[in-house]
């Protein structure tokens, strides 16, 4: 699947709170991921989401002209995201007690080492809602309970939690991508017999039960399937849920709320936030 880049280049500098908004406003439009760089923001949409959103992109672009100094997209093929992301790969510590890292790095020898190719796919570490995640599951009792990866990527949460002790794990991505990653770094990490990766969205938990649910994806979607989520989550199961910003925090637990979740906790990392909630 292919990605348009939207580079947008400012007049002057802005603020966190300043940027954080036009990054809220560019994601509700349907960009699904940001790339900050001093006056510049590289902003991703699939390309296929591109034609639907177009007239409000460009709108968008108008009401705004004063900000932006100019607007310029590309087109971005699989292969370029590889080479990028495989090039630009480190090995990257979590909570002082893993690694992430590529098969072509030296062992770390750290409690949990973790060996991913992240290929298209996101989730190396790196970002910071994927360390809130992982740190979170350091948080959280998972020892021998049945689990949920929800847009998994790479994998990498739902194997940690495998390797946490976790009895089993569905994880699950809606991209051919992700599912092909995903399926390749549970085998390298040796846990294929706790992890049984799927395509698709969330129709795929009707039915299901789970003890805890994980899910890094974006504040629309986390709105769209929080029902959906509550609806296969256990009695006293967790739900931890991360990709937004501060400013979306009062929405989503409103509408975990609605859906019979008790917020529990929150936590951040430089302007990416996650929520914890439980099911009474």
């Amino acid at each position: 699947m292919n990605y348009i880049e939207y580079k947008f280049c400012f007049v002057k500098y802005l603020s966190e709170d300043e940027m954080g908004l036009i990054i809220s406003d560019l994601g509700d439009i349907g960009f699904e991921s940001f790339v900050e760089e001093d006056l510049v923001l590289l902003a991703y949409i699939q390309s296929g989401d591109l034609v639907g959103r177009l007239f409000e992109i460009e709108e968008y672009i108008a009401e705004n002209i004063k900000t932006f100094k100019s607007v310029d997209k590309k087109e971005i093929e699989q292969q370029n995201w590889n080479e990028l992301w495989e090039s630009n790969f480190s090995p990257t510590i979590v909570n002082e007690r893993c690694v992430v890292r590529a098969p072509f790095h030296q062992s770390h020898n750290m409690e949990y080492e973790l060996v991913i190719m992240p290929k298209m796919s996101f989730g190396t570490g790196h970002h910071e809602t994927t360390r809130l995640m992982m740190c979170d599951i350091f948080e959280i009792d998972v020892e021998g309970k049945k689990g949920l990866d929800m847009g998994c990527g790479t994998g990498v949460l739902g194997i940690l939690a495998a390797m946490r002790g976790a009895k089993h794990l569905d994880i699950i991505d809606i991209d051919q991508w992700a599912y092909d990653n995903a399926i390749e770094n549970v085998e390298q990490n040796n846990v294929s017999d706790k992890i049984t990766v799927k395509i698709g969205d969330a129709a795929l938990l009707v039915g299901c039960n789970y003890e805890f649910i994980l899910a890094n994806i974006n504040r629309n979607i986390l709105i769209n399937d929080m029902q959906i989520y509550s609806n296969a989550l256990c009695c006293g199961g967790s739900i931890a849920i991360s990709g937004f910003l501060k400013e979306d925090i009062d929405m989503l637990v409103e509408k975990a709320k609605e859906c019979g979740l008790t917020f529990q906790k929150t936590n951040s990392f430089e302007k990416w936030q996650m929520i914890r909630f439980i099911k009474n």
